[in-house]
């Protein structure tokens, strides 16, 4: 609804017109709806309710100095912090989120785009901008892949900084 003023809160309505929508377009019923606010932060609400409200800074120290750490927009490893946003803010953090474990091509979409079904060049072309950010912010060089391929998904393969 354009315009329309979503109150954090209570996003029932929202569900329940989410799947009257789906219905009346001959469409399955949704299994979560993305809201995504203009101040960056995002719910994600699904049948039963939220399901996770923002990707949340991450507590303590930032940049922490050991591992990842997030602030609205900008992300840091082992105490470097670089900007990182939109689309690639929310691979690197379901990458992050896998602790160096594959992650499955379809989950991937389902949390960058909340769609299982987009296409796969979109998140192809994702990794491949995440990847050259971390290159560059993180200087790895162009022969370490800090974003990898692996069968039916990627994996973050980021070494430990001294």
């Amino acid at each position: 609804m354009p315009g329309a003023i979503v109150i954090k809160n209570d996003l029932s309505p929202l569900w329940s017109a989410a799947t009257k929508l789906a219905r009346e377009t001959n469409h399955p019923d949704p299994r979560a709806v993305l809201v995504l606010y203009p101040d960056g932060s995002w719910s994600e609400i699904g049948p039963s309710g939220p399901i996770q409200d923002d990707w949340g800074d991450t507590p303590g120290q930032f940049p922490a100095q050991n591992g990842w750490s997030f602030r609205a927009g900008v992300a840091a490893f082992n105490g470097r912090a670089f900007r990182v946003s939109g689309l690639r803010e929310r691979l690197l953090r379901a990458l992050v989120d896998a602790r160096g474990e594959p992650v499955r091509d379809r989950a991937l979409k389902a949390r960058v785009w909340a769609d299982t079904n987009a296409e796969d060049n979109r998140l192809k072309d994702v990794a491949y901008g995440l990847r050259a950010i971390l290159r560059a912010e993180l200087e790895l060089g162009v022969e370490k892949d800090p974003v990898e391929r692996v069968e039916g998904g990627y994996r973050l393969a980021i070494p430990q900084l001294s």
